[in-house]
């Protein structure tokens, strides 16, 4: 909701109650969180530090999704940072770690964060390979802010490759989609960029 720093102020009150309760499972959890906010505040070593903390929790307690779930932030993370190949083996490990939780939202979200990736890396084609493995598991799960969100970046990827017509329709479906969930935040960038 944007309010990473409050959530981040909640996190490291809740920790170390965690800990003293010996909760390693709220443990992991709660780190997890704090990385991903720490990386949205631009903190990426401290979000580095703090997943790093989170994923061999995870990996005690066998938990999967979690592990899942840390390993994306991590390679978002990295992919920020711009190190896109150490992001990619991040993604890689989370992907079967997904599908052995049986969790179709985060295989559809590591696939177009790997699908991102690759096109901040200049692998357009590729990019878009990975955008049409995402697609339609964000439409088989009914989620469409990640449907739409992922038409957006095949947009860009088409507009980057000169296929303007093809970037125009991607948009155009985004827009649609934001605008159906009442989402004026994800419908206003990709307004601007369908005029593009």
């Amino acid at each position: 909701m944007g309010q990473e720093q409050k959530a981040l102020d909640l996190f490291n009150k809740i920790l170390p109650v965690y800990r003293e309760l010996g909760s390693r499972l709220g443990e992991a959890n709660a780190l997890n969180n704090m990385g991903r906010a720490y990386n949205m505040l631009g903190q990426k070593d401290k979000a580095l530090e703090t997943l790093n903390q989170a994923l061999p929790i995870w990996r005690e307690l066998g938990n999967s999704s979690g592990q899942a779930s840390t390993l994306d932030n991590l390679g978002r993370t990295y992919s920020d940072m711009g190190r896109g190949t150490e992001a990619l083996e991040y993604f890689n490990q989370a992907l079967p770690l997904w599908r052995e939780a049986g969790e179709r939202g985060g295989e559809a979200l590591t696939l177009t964060n790997i699908a991102t990736n690759d096109s901040n890396l200049g692998e357009k084609q590729k990019a878009l390979e990975f955008f049409n493995r995402a697609l339609p598991v964000w439409r088989e799960i009914g989620n469409r802010p990640g449907e739409a969100n992922a038409l957006n970046w095949m947009g860009r990827v088409y507009r980057d490759l000169g296929h303007n017509p093809l970037a125009l329709e991607e948009y155009n479906q985004a827009l649609n989609i934001w605008r159906e969930v009442g989402s004026r935040g994800g419908e206003a960038p990709r307004r601007f960029a369908s005029q593009a």
